[in-house]
C-alpha cells in the first residue's frame, strides 16, 4: 500500500461510525489470528499485555517444534510482530518491559531456524524494532546496574547477530561507569 492510499483509508475509516469499525474489527478477528492478536491488545489493559506476551512467546518456542504441524516462519513472524505491539514503554515498569524485550530476543533462535526465506524480516524485526524497544525501557529504567546485567546476558548469547544493535546503542542510555564495565568485559 502507498503512502497515499494509505492516508486516504485512514481518513475516509475515521468518518465512519465506531460501531461499524468495531463490527468490522471483530469479524476480521474471526478469520484472522494476527486481526486478532490486534483486537486483543486495543481491549485489554497493560497487566492483561504482558500476560498476552508471555503466551505468545511461549506458543512461538513450544509450537515451533511441534514437528510437521509446528507454526511456520510467516505464523512465527506474525506472532512477533504483533508481540513486539503489547510492549508499550509508557505503560508499564521499566525493569518489566526490559525483562519481557530480553526474552523476546531469546526467541531469536527458533525464528531464525523456522525457515530461510524471511531472514531479512526477522533482523529487521530485532535489530530494529526490537532494539528500539529495549531503548526505550532501558532509557526510562533508573536502575543501570539491572540494565547492564540484562544487557550482559543478551551479548553473552548473540547467536545469530541480532543483539549487537544492543551494544551499539549501549551509549545512549548506560552511563558511563556501566559502559565502562561492558566494554572492559
Amino acid at each position: 500500500m502507498r503512502i497515499a492510499e494509505y492516508k486516504d483509508y485512514r481518513r475516509r475509516l475515521e468518518a465512519l461510525d465506531p460501531a461499524e469499525l468495531a463490527e468490522a474489527l471483530v469479524d476480521l478477528a474471526e478469520t484472522s489470528s494476527s486481526a486478532l492478536m490486534v483486537v486483543k491488545r486495543l481491549v485489554s489493559s497493560p497487566d492483561d499485555h504482558i500476560n498476552q506476551f508471555r503466551e505468545n512467546l511461549a506458543e512461538v518456542t513450544e509450537g515451533a517444534g511441534r514437528g510437521r504441524y509446528g507454526l511456520s516462519g510467516e505464523q512465527i513472524l506474525e506472532i512477533l510482530i504483533r508481540s513486539l505491539d503489547l510492549l508499550e514503554p509508557g505503560s508499564m515498569d521499566p525493569k518489566i518491559g526490559l525483562e519481557l524485550t530480553a526474552a523476546f530476543f531469546g526467541t531469536d533462535g527458533t525464528a531464525f531456524e523456522s525457515t530461510n526465506e524471511l531472514d531479512w524480516e526477522f533482523e529487521s524485526l530485532y535489530t530494529f524494532q526490537a532494539c528500539d524497544v529495549f531503548i526505550s525501557f532501558a532509557l526510562a529504567c533508573d536502575d543501570k546496574a539491572f540494565v547492564l546485567q540484562l544487557l550482559e546476558g543478551l551479548l553473552s548469547d548473540d547467536n545469530y547477530g541480532v543483539r549487537s544493535c544492543l551494544l551499539k546503542a549501549a551509549p545512549s542510555f548506560l552511563p558511563e561507569p556501566e559502559l565502562s564495565t561492558l566494554m572492559n568485559r
